[in-house]
Formats: C-alpha cells, sequence, structure tokens
C-alpha cells in the first residue's frame, strides 16, 4: 500500500514552475507589485501625469520642465542650482607665438665665424680705354647743338680756316702745297710707279664738302701715327705723314653734314693708315659709323697689307652727294696694283 501512495503521489504532485530572478535577488512579479506598492505610499507620484509619447523617442523640443523627474507639468518651472545664464559669455585667451626656429647660419650665432680675408677682386676690362672713350663721346654730344644749328645749315668760309680750301692739295716726298685745280688729276694712274708716291685732294664744292682723294703709294715713301702716338714703321724722309681725326672738335676739324652725337664718324677719304690727313677737310666727310668702321676700314686694311709687301698701288676714294646734300649718299673706292689685281667698289653710306 505504501508503495502505490507514494506513487500515487508523485504522479500527481504539480510541478512549480522555475522562478527568474533578476539581480537584487527578486522575481520580475514581486519587483512589480513592490514598485506598485511604493508609488501608492508615496504621495510624490499620485498626481503623476503619464506621458503617452512611445519609449525611446526623444522629447520635444518645446519642453521646458527640465530639472522634474516625476509628476511634473508643462508649467513647472526648471528647478536648477546655476544661475540662469542671459546671453553667451566671450572669453578671450592669448595666443602665444611659436617659438622662432634656430638660426642655422653659425654667423648669426653669439660667436659668429669671422669671414675669410680675400683680396680685392681685380678688374677684367680697361677702365681707363672706356673712360676715354665716354669722355671723347661726352665731348662730341656737347656739341651736338652748335654743330646743328649752324655747321650743317651754314657753308664754311674758306677764308676764316687756315688752309686755303677753294685750291687742291698735292703732297709727295719732298714738297706739299695747294694749287688751284685748272686742270685734271696730277696723279695718273697710269704714272704711278717705284719712287713716283704722292697724294691729292681736290678743293670743297661751293657747299663746303669734299670731293674726292687720290694716291699712288710706295713702301717706305709715307708713314703714319699709331694710337699710342708712335710712329708705324720706319719710312724716308716724306710730308706724306697719316694722322687721325683732333679732339676736341674745332672748326678746322669739322666736315659738312657732321652733327655727332656717335651716329656719324668724320671719315677719311683717304685712310691714316695710307697717309691720310685727319686735319684737312679735303680729307674729312660724314660717314655713318657701320659704314666707317669696320666695312670701309676692312678694305682699307687690305690695300695696307698689299702695299707692306712690295706692291705699287694707286688708290681714289670720290664721294656722291644727292643734291645739296651734306652727307654723302655713297662713295666709290678704285684701286690697281702694278703686280697685277685692280678692283672698284662702291660704298653706300647708309645707318
Amino acid at each position: 500500500m505504501m508503495s502505490s501512495r507514494a506513487s500515487s503521489r508523485s504522479t500527481l504532485r504539480p510541478v512549480t514552475p522555475r522562478r527568474v530572478r533578476t539581480s537584487a535577488g527578486r522575481t520580475p512579479g514581486r519587483a512589480a507589485r513592490s514598485q506598485a506598492r511604493r508609488f501608492q505610499r508615496d504621495p510624490a507620484y499620485t498626481n503623476r501625469t503619464v506621458s503617452s509619447r512611445p519609449v525611446g523617442r526623444p522629447a520635444s523640443s518645446t519642453r521646458t520642465n527640465r530639472g522634474c523627474t516625476y509628476g511634473c507639468s508643462s508649467n513647472t518651472a526648471y528647478r536648477s542650482t546655476n544661475p540662469a545664464r542671459t546671453s553667451p559669455t566671450t572669453r578671450t585667451r592669448t595666443t602665444k607665438p611659436p617659438k622662432p626656429p634656430t638660426p642655422q647660419n653659425p654667423n648669426r650665432g653669439p660667436r659668429p665665424t669671422p669671414a675669410p680675408t680675400r683680396p680685392a677682386p681685380k678688374p677684367r676690362v680697361d677702365i681707363s680705354r672706356i673712360q676715354q672713350r665716354s669722355l671723347d663721346r661726352a665731348v662730341a654730344v656737347d656739341m651736338n647743338t652748335v654743330l646743328q644749328a649752324t655747321v650743317q645749315q651754314t657753308v664754311l668760309d674758306p677764308g676764316d680756316l687756315v688752309a686755303d680750301y677753294s685750291k687742291a692739295l698735292y703732297a709727295d716726298t719732298a714738297q706739299r702745297y695747294e694749287f688751284s685745280e685748272e686742270s685734271s688729276n696730277p696723279i695718273r694712274r697710269d704714272d704711278c710707279a717705284k719712287g713716283k708716291t704722292a697724294i691729292h685732294y681736290r678743293p670743297l664744292d661751293q657747299y663746303g664738302r669734299a670731293q674726292g682723294a687720290y694716291a699712288c703709294l710706295n713702301r717706305g715713301d709715307f708713314n703714319y701715327m699709331n694710337d699710342r702716338g708712335d710712329w708705324a714703321f720706319t719710312s724716308n724722309p716724306t710730308t706724306i705723314v697719316g694722322t687721325g681725326t683732333e679732339f676736341p672738335i674745332s672748326w678746322d676739324h669739322i666736315p659738312q653734314g657732321y652733327y655727332g652725337g656717335g651716329i656719324l664718324h668724320r671719315g677719311h677719304l683717304l685712310a691714316r693708315q695710307l697717309g691720310g690727313d685727319g686735319d684737312d677737310l679735303r680729307n674729312l666727310v660724314p660717314l655713318y659709323a657701320d659704314v666707317n668702321t669696320p666695312l670701309m676700314r676692312g678694305y682699307e686694311d687690305a690695300i695696307a697689307a698689299r702695299i707692306k709687301n712690295g706692291e705699287t698701288v694707286y688708290y681714289q676714294v670720290i664721294p656722291h652727294y644727292e643734291g645739296k646734300s651734306r652727307i654723302p649718299d655713297y662713295l666709290t673706292l678704285s684701286w690697281h696694283s702694278q703686280r697685277g689685281g685692280s678692283a672698284s667698289v662702291r660704298l653706300d653710306n647708309v645707318p
């Protein structure tokens, strides 16, 4: 009997479900009932308004009951221990500049390294030559106004000059004289030979312009002064001596049409290295700088080289003018050598 009862009891005994406990040791049902009783006893929770707002949605921005936890209405004032802010406060803060970088140049520190002693650099150009050239140009520029106002517009009176430019000039190794040019050129190409070295300048025309130069040249019968003021070579006694143009410029050294300024040169018809006189206006014409040097200078050096080699050379230079122009339009250079060979060239006098 006892075994049957025990078995019946064990079969009829109800199975109690397992209780779930919270972290506080209470089941959810008991925790809910305990909280409900606490709400009934506490008068602060009796008038609490239950919001119908869904759980998890943020409160509206119009809600002003900040600080309330339970039982607060929309008219409940904000209770805070901090005073209310009326306006934002601007705080000023001083910003320190960054620390300057440490200088890497050793010459800027408290104990700079002294610079090495070096000798003064030597000039690579000839300063004296440049200064002299500038001085020569300055003299020409200073007279530019005077020359343009008087010389270019006025014909020189030969009576005011030392030489009689209304006459021609003849010079050889023994004599030098002026004469009235009534006949043709006294120096002819067919008569040019050894021992007959001579030069001939034609007189100035009615406008005071040079008309031409002729020469029969042999080595040793003429000479000239170089840039250092020395004789260029050894020669026999002669009256044919080549010279350069004079500085400062005076009335005796100004050809018609020359106004200086570096644009025009006082060019020789018969070159200095060929025995041409740089003081005689019958041998000077205004030439543009590039025409005088190096263009005309190249032909003159070639003829001088022939004479130096022992050749007898007949040489003539004729300027050509347009109307009353004081500046020649072009020059005609002609030469003939007794050893054979002759040539003629036209040089246009243009800037």
